[in-house]
């Protein structure tokens, strides 16, 4: 019974994480909001938002459309403890697939200071030989291709790279060994990590739509280098503006106490206007 509490433990913690850190963060397009058309929320990743639309979710970020072609999001509650911003642009159409490439700055050093400490909340170890948790900052570079395989279901390429760096000392005992947390905290400590995955959406019935994706991360240098995500949605579009999605996140790695598979629930309500 205790280590089913102990496992119970380890995913609440790295589902709390997870969402301060803007990680497991599902991508959608709701269209435009003319009571005339169809608001569409089965877009793939590859579209922006349409100039000046809002969407915002229990969990995810505020999505704003800064034009037809510049899409931005940030966390504006938990920028207080981790400032973030990502900048989605749009290249358009070629030979019938759709391109963007996606910008994310983060700078983690104040929600991780703040989870070190003895007792409730804490997660890394305060040690009088561990120096404070420097400044950090990373920046991830994506792109996304998504093509039709029969309209209007879709599949998603994306890659990417991100580059990290710190100040002072990062002291290798200060990893957060959670599922999630794990392998984005990495290129921390590693300098540079890379990314790539697909996604799978479309209908189902009615107001139903599923997405399916499949993520890996690869850390070179490091021996827990390779860590890879797979997730399942089905999105019930209530109305014009409203979204509920339930699904799962299954994750696999080997963390330096050794190879582990979660399964993690994920819940969100997505909002849109304009």
């Amino acid at each position: 019974m205790r280590a089913y509490f102990r496992h119970m433990r380890l995913i609440y913690r790295a589902v709390c994480i997870s969402l301060c850190l803007q990680l497991p963060v599902v991508p959608l397009f709701a269209g435009e909001t003319d009571p005339a058309k169809p608001i569409l929320w089965d877009e793939p990743p590859a579209v922006t938002l349409p100039e000046s639309a809002f969407q915002v979710g229990m969990f995810q970020p505020l999505r704003y459309g800064l034009s037809d072609k510049i899409e931005l999001s940030s966390h504006p509650i938990l920028d207080f403890v981790i400032p973030n911003l990502s900048v989605k642009i749009s290249h358009g159409e070629n030979a019938g697939r759709l391109f963007a490439a996606r910008y994310t700055l983060v700078y983690p050093t104040p929600l991780l200071r703040l989870i070190q400490k003895k007792g409730i909340g804490g997660i890394i170890a305060e040690d009088p030989t561990i120096p404070d948790m420097p400044h950090m900052v990373s920046l991830r570079s994506e792109l996304l291709m998504s093509i039709t395989l029969a309209e209007p279901h879709y599949i998603t390429w994306k890659a990417g790279v991100v580059v990290a760096a710190h100040s002072g000392t990062l002291d290798s005992r200060t990893t957060i060994d959670l599922p999630v947390v794990y392998p984005r905290l990495a290129p921390y400590y590693n300098r540079f990590g890379l990314n790539g995955g697909v996604d799978f959406q479309g209908p189902m019935i009615g107001r139903l739509t599923y997405l399916m994706d499949a993520d890996i991360f690869w850390l070179p240098g490091i021996e827990e280098d390779i860590f890879l995500e797979q997730k399942g949605l089905v999105r019930w579009k209530i109305s014009s503006g409203w979204l509920l999605e339930v699904g799962y996140k299954l994750t696999y790695g080997k963390y330096p106490y050794g190879e582990q598979w979660h399964l993690l629930p994920l819940f969100d309500m997505q909002w849109l206007w304009r």
